[in-house]
């Protein structure tokens, strides 16, 4: 009997799919607003539990690295070379190593290194690759590669920039290769027999040796004997329209013979390929800036048959995984988007990688071999896009929201909008906006690509979050008014010093920056714990010494010290005035499990809709009223009636204020 493909899905599994996309669709579409529409001005129940603002870029890193362009529409020979630049962002000497760094062929990351680099002040030194050293080489299915330069800082953190991806393979010779960017991939690739768990290429060994990878297709045999540890096949990548299977029907009359056998439970689980410049200076969550295979928590994913047939379809759980009963040493098919990704009774967030100004749906894909017996067995997929970043980060805003609720209520919908126009240019990659949509620009034009900075995403997650239960309250981020340490003269490039760490601009101001940074802290934190960590993503001037250094990102900021930076600083003409440094620490403190009596984020929000809102519990925010503005007096007040005087969460909150200095 003629079987189809792997990834030929019958059109009643089409239509499953679909069913099972729209209801995700449609059921958050709904009730994208779970608060009671009360107007009383009595006090919501307090939440007994156990317990947007302007745009954001960031700034250079010590070393910067980015490839030159290149010309798309030619092979270039195996012994040409693609051309990178790294160049020196600070005043003095920085010295390091260099790799390049590839990842393709059946779930391969493969590192080689280029050498050392000495790099004068505000030098550029040209990085060359040769074409036939990348260390995969693949003529059957894509790969990408990287140059990293590392560099070790005076304090031991080594610090991890690398270029954006750059895609490529190979003629069947290894003679030539062809290079592309990620967006090209789902045209440019060679076409994977779909149902082929077997790849052919070669692979570069520490030793100096390559080895072979091969045969070239498996579309037309069974799984052999020495596949009973389980065999991945090469990534592939789809862009549908929202709501669209993940897979296209299958025109070929190419057989697939699925091995009979008996069946397994499987424990079976799916990755993202992903780095990030900001990792690795002491947060619990991703806390390491490699090239890594992370976790897809949350995911919409499915799995099919060879022969066509949904087996499931789902988010998978917090750990990347699914329990399936499947058939041993037998081809599968998996596919994983960022679409939908949601658990039971929580929020969903739907990233979308914006193409011709319409959301488009991204599908990674691959086929994999099941073990002979049952167990855990992971497909990791090793395309990277700015979208799988920002997939990494959605990811980890819904586990923090599962683990410590940071706000984001059951069925509330998210949206995050990667290549987004508005934001893409050169004025301001990432920012919120109305409702609970993130918009996501293209690059950053500094060289390490803007998607790298995870608790950048994850702190314009904070203000859509809040902007969604709250609205907007009056804020003026004007700080030009203030002593160089308190505003952001050393932040260079326009669309970056808007406002920053340590600029006193309004109260309001300094509240919105302070909360969305405090919220990305709580996703890559655990709050049980003292040790709370915020990395920063622009330059920090340092008011300890004199002359005022300047330290330059990735800076980790510790959530637990009481900094009062405006009282101990800038305290001279603060009426009214606010740091973001300052309110950080308060909200992340606050609200932290590590101490007794926590103040939860839902009531937070409850706070400030009375503080704003002319003591209504229940009515949104609006910048347009005049009496929005928040001033600590009417949060403490709301605090107070809330709680109660006595109640020692009343107490946490007012000490909390005093302790970091925000009750000014």
């Amino acid at each position: 009997m003629t079987k189809r493909n792997v990834f030929s899905i019958s059109r009643a599994s089409w239509a499953l799919l679909g069913c099972c996309l729209m209801l995700l669709f449609s059921s958050a579409c709904s009730d994208s607003d779970t608060t009671p529409a009360e107007t009383t001005t009595s006090p919501p129940a307090p939440d007994n539990s156990n317990q947007a603002g302007g745009g954001e870029a960031p700034t250079a890193t010590d070393v910067t690295i980015h490839w030159r362009v290149i010309d798309s529409t030619q092979p270039l020979d195996k012994s040409s070379f693609l051309h990178a630049d790294l160049v020196n962002e600070t005043d003095v000497e920085q010295t390091g190593n260099l790799a390049v760094i590839a990842s393709g062929l059946d779930a391969r990351l493969v590192e080689r290194p280029l050498g050392s680099f000495r790099l004068a002040p505000h030098a550029t030194q040209p990085v060359d690759v040769r074409v036939d050293s990348l260390p995969i080489q693949s003529d059957s299915s894509a790969s990408f590669a990287v140059v990293q330069a590392e560099v070790t800082r005076l304090d031991g953190f080594v610090l991890r920039v690398s270029t954006e991806p750059l895609y490529f393979h190979f003629q069947s010779d290894y003679a030539a290769a062809f290079f592309y960017g990620p967006e090209q991939v789902p045209q440019r690739a060679p076409r994977i027999p779909q149902g082929s768990v077997d790849v052919s290429g070669r692979v570069w060994e520490a030793i100096g040796a390559w080895t072979e990878i091969g045969p070239t297709s498996a579309s037309t045999t069974a799984p052999t004997a020495n596949d009973g540890a389980g065999k991945q096949g090469a990534t592939t990548v789809l862009i549908r329209p929202p709501g669209m299977p993940p897979v296209e029907p299958e025109t070929t009359s190419d057989p697939l013979v699925a091995a009979p056998g008996p069946t397994a439970t499987y424990n079976l689980c799916g990755t993202w390929r992903a780095q990030f410049v900001d990792s690795g200076l002491g947060e619990d969550v991703l806390p390491l800036n490699v090239w890594q295979d992370v976790t897809a928590s949350y995911a919409f994913a499915y799995v099919a048959t060879a022969a066509g047939n949904l087996v499931w379809v789902g988010n998978l759980n917090v750990n990347g995984c699914v329990s399936l009963t499947l058939s041993t040493s037998t081809v599968y098919g998996m596919g994983m988007t960022g679409v939908s990704m949601t658990y039971s009774g929580g929020p969903i967030i739907d990233n979308y990688l914006i193409q011709n100004n319409s959301q488009t749906t991204q599908w990674v894909n691959s086929s994999f071999t099941t073990p002979a017996t049952g167990q855990t067995y992971t497909v990791k997929f090793t395309f990277n896009d700015d979208l799988i970043q920002t997939n990494v980060v959605a990811a980890a805003v819904l586990a923090a929201a599962a683990r410590t609720n940071q706000g984001m209520t059951a069925g509330t919908h998210y949206v995050s909008e990667v290549h987004a126009p508005s934001c893409g240019d050169a004025s301001i990659p990432t920012c919120p906006t109305g409702g609970s949509v993130v918009k996501i620009g293209v690059n950053s034009q500094l060289g390490t690509p803007m998607t790298r900075w995870k608790f950048m995403i994850a702190h314009e997650f904070g203000h859509v979050t809040k902007n969604t239960f709250v609205g907007y309250y009056k804020r003026d981020y004007y700080w030009r008014d203030a002593p160089d340490t308190c505003g952001c003269k050393h932040v260079p490039y326009e669309f970056s010093d808007i406002h920053c760490m340590q600029s006193r601009g309004d109260t309001g101001s300094a509240q919105s920056e302070g909360f969305a940074h405090a919220f990305a802290a709580r996703v890559f934190n655990f709050d049980s714990q003292a040790d709370g960590l915020f990395t920063y993503y622009k330059p920090f001037k340092s008011p300890y010494s004199v002359p005022n250094p300047t330290l330059g990102p990735p800076l980790g900021i510790r959530m637990f010290w009481d900094t009062k930076f405006m009282s101990n600083f800038c305290s001279s003409g603060s009426a009214g005035k606010g740091i973001e440094f300052d309110w950080m620490q308060f909200f992340y403190k606050v609200t932290a499990l590590q101490t007794p009596n926590r103040v939860s984020v839902q009531d937070l929000f409850f706070m400030y809709r009375h503080a704003c809102a002319n003591g209504n519990w229940w009515a949104t925010c609006s910048a347009d009223d005049p009496n929005s503005t928040v001033s600590w007096s009417k949060l403490l007040t709301a605090a107070q009636l809330l709680y109660g005087a006595t109640d020692p969460r009343y107490i946490r909150f007012r000490d909390t204020g005093v302790a970091v200095g925000v009750n000014l």
